[in-house]
């Protein structure tokens, strides 16, 4: 009898702490499943960010109204589910859409992902004051890069903004055209009825122009689909290019100057970023060869090549392209010569870093600085405006 009452005390004793410890788990297991999923993080494509250094991921800046002063927005989700970091989706487009890319298609997750992270953010900002009203707008395109790259191409642009409302789309749209429908939308209520778009490339040969093109309605294909169009009720007019431009020549000319000590001993070579396609590669370099001549008159150098890097296009045509650049400095020292090196390039901060590791152990000057910089480059803008208002 004893014995059973043992039994039965120790049987309630183990239902009890049973009990106990099932009850202190209830609460937390009850608050796990009432807790909601975290929902998986997209990216905005406004705060996308090509090629160029200092990315400010996620983070997307416009002009306020207000000449000098920027409207922070809200900073964008970015496109990376948390937890086992799957790339399914980045930028806002599957990894189907972006394998059609052109040089993408054998490129892995990893290689894309890689890419995409490194580019500059699209965004537009607007340097007008707020006061400035006209019935014409300027929306000048140009690839974006670095806060000086950016600055840079702001400041080149101080005469045209207190003509017209002004304003930068930076970004090479690549899937995304929502700064540029923000650029069309700031310059519509500043009362422009017709709006002048003004490609901060060298010519029409690249990837980006085609793809604002389709942008503008003015193409049938994307380059990086899918795109959306801009929406606007003003009339849209694109600048011509700067191409061979006089202006142009003698930016490169001066920049040549500024490294020059004996002309007659010297060789000029023009270096370009460059498309990636090589049908647009060679006829850029048709333009680039008439400005060489161009500056070799102007100059008095013994002579002035060009070539361009295609800097984006696979490794191997890139390597290829420093080779021969390679070459024609090494001739030119051979020879008893001075290479003057001049980077027919937009911004300061774009390109160089690589231009040097690419060059380095021969023997050359090199010209750093972007062609915006150059008082040209403005009166270029101007004399475009003037010429499409016309159109």
């Amino acid at each position: 009898m004893h014995k059973k009452k043992v039994k039965f005390f120790l049987m309630s004793l183990g239902v009890l702490v049973f009990a106990i410890v099932l009850m202190s788990f209830s609460p937390s297991f009850a608050e796990e499943q009432a807790k909601p999923e975290t929902p998986a993080m997209t990216h905005d494509m406004s705060g996308m960010q090509h090629d160029m250094p200092n990315m400010q991921q996620g983070q997307g800046t416009t002009q306020g109204a207000a000449q000098g002063t920027e409207t922070k927005k809200e900073a964008p989700a970015m496109g990376h589910e948390m937890g086992g970091m799957d790339h399914s989706k980045h930028m806002g487009h599957s990894w189907e859409d972006m394998k059609k890319w052109p040089g993408m298609e054998n490129k892995t997750k990893e290689q894309l992902d890689a890419m995409m992270m490194g580019m500059p953010p699209d965004k537009e900002v607007y340097i007008s004051n707020k006061d400035l009203k006209k019935g014409v707008g300027v929306i000048v395109i140009a690839h974006g890069g670095s806060k000086v790259w950016n600055q840079e191409v702001e400041k080149s642009l101080s005469n045209i903004s207190k003509t017209f409302p002004t304003t930068i789309a930076f970004g090479m749209a690549m899937g995304n055209s929502k700064h540029i429908q923000e650029g069309i939308n700031h310059l519509e209520e500043a009362g422009a009825k017709t709006i002048i778009v003004v490609m901060a490339f060298f010519n029409e040969n690249n990837e980006v122009s085609d793809q604002i093109r389709y942008i503008f309605g003015k193409s049938d294909k994307a380059m990086w689909p899918p795109v959306d169009r801009v929406k606007s009720n003003a009339k849209i007019v694109f600048a011509s290019y700067i191409d061979d431009n006089p202006l142009l020549a003698e930016i490169l000319t001066d920049e040549a100057k500024k490294k020059s000590i004996d002309p007659k001993n010297e060789t000029v070579i023009i270096v370009g970023h460059g498309p990636v396609n090589p049908e647009y590669n060679k006829k850029a370099l048709k333009v680039m060869e008439s400005l060489a001549k161009e500056v070799k008159a102007s100059g008095g150098f013994r002579d002035v090549k060009a070539w361009n890097l295609q800097d984006d296009a696979p490794k191997e045509v890139r390597s290829a392209n420093v080779k021969i650049i390679r070459g024609m400095i090494e001739e030119v020292s051979k020879n008893g010569g001075t290479a003057l090196v001049v980077g027919m390039l937009i911004s300061s901060r774009g390109i160089q870093h690589k231009i040097k590791e690419d060059f380095k152990g021969l023997d050359y000057k090199f010209y750093e600085e972007g062609v915006v910089t150059h008082e040209n480059f403005g009166r270029w803008v101007g004399e475009a405006v003037t010429q499409a208002i016309s159109k």
